[in-house]
């Protein structure tokens, strides 16, 4: 298991882009229904993590397979398309009460707790449905709960 700077970084590594920034990260940990992560001891867990050169060298044959027979011209074109940074995330996902947002557990680590209203913050400032609304609403009472718990 990880903190949440070293999830972070990892997501950030082995797909930078996927992750290109904190707040990518962060919509798809807390707010993306079916992660594939799970909380396990008040952490966000991916239970398939994999050493990064293994995901490299995984992502080093797809792209050989997809790069196969292709010129060299078209070949540094695509590459080049790939480079290119992800776009901003304009919308969240869709919402529910599965989301790792909406279900954080009672035994959750302080930074994961940080992290998780880091992701709130960064969801109210998106466009949304009355539905994430309501989600979000629960997920800030979960927070203020849990905050309120560990102050002594």
């Amino acid at each position: 298991m990880a903190s949440y700077a070293e999830t972070l970084a990892r997501m950030m590594r082995q797909y930078p882009t996927l992750f290109p920034t904190e707040a990518h990260a962060l919509h798809h940990l807390f707010l993306v229904n079916g992660n594939g992560y799970d909380w396990i001891e008040g952490q966000l867990v991916d239970p398939f993590a994999r050493p990064d050169e293994e995901v490299h060298a995984e992502q080093h044959r797809c792209e050989e397979r997809l790069l196969h027979g292709v010129s060299e011209d078209l070949r540094t074109q695509i590459k080049a398309e790939w480079a290119k940074p992800a776009a901003p995330i304009i919308q969240l996902s869709a919402l529910c009460k599965y989301a790792a947002l909406c279900t954080l557990p009672d035994d959750i680590r302080p930074d994961w707790l940080a992290a998780a209203k880091h992701a709130l913050a960064w969801a109210w400032t998106r466009e949304r449905t009355g539905s994430d609304t309501h989600w979000l609403l629960k997920a800030r009472a979960r927070i203020e709960a849990l905050e309120q718990r560990k102050t002594p």
